[in-house]
């Protein structure tokens, strides 16, 4: 019975000492991710860099999208409106502008 009881006690201890250190504040927070690995002068591996340049490109096209479709769509209703065609740009570029204020706006949010 004391040996099942010494195991136990040991058990517990080498989970305190394992739950103590850097992922106490992970485990804190409910995460359960890895920290990410770098190199010795604190650099991210260059598959790392990869990947994000390419999440950054395909949000910036999409936010390009977004501006455009907003933009557009100010200019398809001032058509329809039977505006000048000074009109019909100038509609256009100032939904684009309200476009850009929108995405940063949404940028903003998440962050």
């Amino acid at each position: 019975m004391s040996r099942d009881r010494n195991r136990d006690h040991n058990h517990d201890r080498r989970r305190d000492r394992n739950s103590s250190g850097a992922n106490d504040s992970n485990r804190a927070r409910g995460s359960s991710r890895r920290p990410r690995r770098r190199d010795r002068a604190g650099r991210r591996g260059a598959r790392e860099q990869e990947e994000r340049s390419a999440d950054i490109a395909g949000r910036r096209r999409l936010g390009a999208g977004f501006v455009l479709l907003v933009g557009l769509s100010g200019g398809l209703m001032a058509l329809q409106g039977d505006a000048s065609l000074a009109a019909v740009g100038a509609v256009t570029v100032a939904s684009m502008v309200a476009g850009g204020a929108l995405l940063w706006y949404l940028y903003w949010i998440v962050r």
